[in-house]
């Protein structure tokens, strides 16, 4: 039970950012690329907070960090504490997908709950809701961008 929350729990948090479907080269040919996203523009190191009620009636609160790579690959920690009394502490992998007007969607490896997910115009925040039972939001701030 406890990992079925803790999956349930991650894929309600993390989310975000960024495989994109537009290739770097047509987003430096775009007029429009300094509003546009793309991986290239995304990727990097994000801290995440999340809060949510689970669909029993659970409250949930959780921080973590998330890293997504130039290639769509992400990984992302959480720790969180769910009801006052559970604490969870784990780690997964996943891949992102990005639309150039800035819609994120993360699906997750271990088949967890996806996220849809907006970039701020600056991309240097990003919000988020989860596809699953309950009431799950989450915000992420950029810590830092990929070594060029």
């Amino acid at each position: 039970m406890k990992n079925r929350i803790a999956s349930v729990f991650l894929s309600a948090t993390i989310a975000a950012l960024a495989v994109s479907t537009v290739t770097p080269t047509a987003a430096q040919e775009n007029p429009n690329a300094e509003k546009s996203c793309s991986v290239i523009t995304v990727a990097g190191e994000w801290a995440f907070r999340n809060e949510g009620t689970m669909l029993d009636g659970t409250k949930f609160v959780g921080t973590g960090t998330y890293q997504l790579s130039k290639d769509g690959k992400s990984r992302a920690h959480l720790f969180a504490n769910m009801g006052g009394t559970v604490l969870l502490d784990f780690s997964r992998t996943g891949t992102t997908t990005i639309t150039p007007d800035c819609v994120l969607t993360q699906a997750w490896d271990d088949g967890g709950a996806s996220a849809k997910c907006v970039v701020l115009a600056n991309r240097t925040k990003i919000w988020c809701v989860y596809d699953q039972p309950g009431l799950i939001s989450v915000e992420l701030e950029r810590i830092s961008q990929p070594a060029k």
